[in-house]
């Protein structure tokens, strides 16, 4: 398989995504508007949905939620009050199919765990943009503690941290297309290789930093074995190495 990687440039630029650390300031039981409806859970909205709904969350919801549909599903506020959804420790928070066009907006996804199909936190197997998205504290018994991309997904202004994979990719797994803008990927592990990143597929990251992960084998920050373009990214302070390209 194909290995290549091109740096554009590296800068000591922090990323834009340090903003969105923060934790709710409560954990409101969860709601989810569109126009005039309201629902108690985020499945229970998504299923009635039609293509193209937006759909407004907040509060902490619980459980998993299988994406079927274009749609765009938005935190109610950014920063300290984003809402939260949550795998409570036993299922993935967030699947997006194949036919699916998702668009996902201030939020924090955590808590999740996957023992078949990886990606812990986050499983796309269509197309997803996620802005302003914090994924963290997730866990996979396969590979992408935090995120397992097969398809296409775009992270702008997001952070992924302190996910966890016995196998690789311990914040994200991606064998599909990736892009990041001003994205950090921080203090996530995997047992086998790429502590922050294993690059099956394509990835283009822009601006941000891979930081503070760790690999059992090689690959702490980055482990890719196609096309990596690192362009203003700093990769430093992993162990057992930065970047393995």
């Amino acid at each position: 398989m194909r290995r290549a990687l091109t740096v554009l440039a590296v800068a000591g630029i922090a990323a834009a995504a340090v903003a969105v650390v923060a934790t709710p300031a409560s954990a409101a039981a969860c709601r989810v508007t569109n126009g005039s409806a309201a629902f108690g859970s985020l499945q229970a909205a998504v299923d009635a949905a039609a293509a193209g709904d937006r759909l407004v969350i907040s509060g902490t919801c619980t459980g998993g939620t299988d994406v079927t549909k274009d749609l765009t599903l938005a935190g109610s506020a950014p920063g300290p009050d984003r809402p939260v959804l949550s795998g409570g420790g036993t299922v993935r928070p967030l699947t997006i199919e194949p036919q699916a066009t998702v668009t996902l907006t201030d939020v924090i996804i955590r808590n999740g765990s996957s023992a078949a199909g990886g990606g812990g936190g986050i499983q796309n197997v269509g197309s997803l943009t996620a802005i302003r998205v914090l994924v963290t504290g997730n866990r996979t018994s396969v590979a992408g503690g935090g995120i397992l991309n097969l398809g296409d997904l775009v992270l702008t202004r997001s952070l992924v941290s302190s996910n966890r994979s016995p196998l690789e990719g311990g914040g994200i797994f991606n064998a599909g297309d990736l892009v990041t803008w001003s994205t950090d990927i921080k203090g996530n592990t995997a047992g086998g290789v790429g502590g922050g990143m294993f690059a099956e597929g394509v990835a283009t990251m822009h601006g941000g930093v891979v930081t503070g992960n760790t690999a059992g084998d090689t690959g702490g920050g980055i482990l890719t074995v196609n096309v990596l373009t690192l362009d203003n990214t700093r990769v430093f302070g992993n162990v057992p190495d930065d970047c393995v390209c």
